[in-house]
């Protein structure tokens, strides 16, 4: 095991103890900030993608900074002029691609009817749109890409329509983040802390660029998502897992995940040193 130490946080309300990386303060703000954000109801979680051109492109230009998001966060306008963003710059660990994250609150109901009609306009209007077919071409051509997950109908869709935004040969992925409540404060926690709080190289980051940054015009309240924090060594941090590990498993079942194999995925992380590091 190894002998490092990692952050135990702990959730009164559902009384269980948590597993989460260490963090500088400037990360933690901007968690923070996230689930206490006013009037705003993260409800999509979006990432884009780039193709090598784009991003040699990029590079030769100086570098990735909000500013290549500039033309997609226009385009982000037409679907809303209300529509409120925070986007977040990172590297991929494994290749170290640049992608960017995205949380999106469009302050509308985009549904389904909404997407097809915004991606089709005329046809769909006149009927001419087959939508079952439409959406079975759409996952026929993520199995040839490889692309993970079983995505629903209106995230497909979602994703075909900020694709046409994007403007980029790269990808677009779109997940809902469902619930009401919280309900829908756990889920947008779960996205959080397993997209956004990864560890990331910036060797393609343009020198003095912000890393993360949300649309203009937002208020906060000082709020933290868990009750209580601590730093423990490895050995120490397991024993917390298990004194409330049936109320950790029934946590993220209530996520629709298998709380059981998180539980002892947990653990094996914790035991090879993965979240030793503290991410910056």
């Amino acid at each position: 095991m190894s002998k490092g130490t990692v952050r135990v946080v702990y959730k009164a309300e559902e009384d269980y103890y948590d597993i989460v990386p260490k963090t500088n303060k400037s990360i933690e703000m901007m968690r923070n900030k996230i689930v206490s954000v006013k009037g705003v109801k993260w409800r999509w979680h979006v990432v884009l993608t780039f193709s090598e051109d784009d991003k040699n492109e990029i590079i030769k230009s100086g570098g990735f900074s909000g500013e290549v998001l500039r033309r997609f966060l226009i385009n982000l306008k037409t679907i809303n002029t209300d529509t409120k963003y925070f986007w977040k710059y990172e590297e991929g660990g494994l290749y170290g691609r640049p992608h960017f994250h995205l949380l999106i609150d469009f302050k509308i109901n985009v549904n389904e009817a909404y997407c097809a009609e915004a991606i089709w306009k005329r046809k769909w209007k006149e009927g001419e749109v087959d939508l079952k077919k439409k959406l079975e071409k759409i996952k026929e051509k993520r199995k040839r890409k490889s692309y993970k997950g079983n995505l629903s109908d209106i995230e497909l869709l979602m994703g075909k329509l900020l694709y046409r935004k994007w403007g980029k040969k790269g990808g677009v992925f779109a997940n809902e983040i469902k619930g009401l409540g919280k309900e829908h404060q756990n889920n947008l926690l779960y996205y959080v802390n397993k997209d956004l709080m990864k560890r990331s190289n910036y060797n393609c980051i343009k020198k003095g660029s912000s890393k993360w940054k949300f649309s203009s015009g937002l208020k906060f309240d000082n709020v933290k998502w868990y009750d209580k924090s601590m730093v423990a060594s490895n050995k120490k941090a397991i024993s917390y897992l298990m004194r409330t590990k049936m109320n950790f498993i029934k946590h993220y079942d209530s996520l629709g995940m298998d709380g059981m194999s998180k539980f002892f995925g947990k653990i094996r992380k914790i035991q090879r040193g993965e979240f030793d590091e503290v991410i910056k």
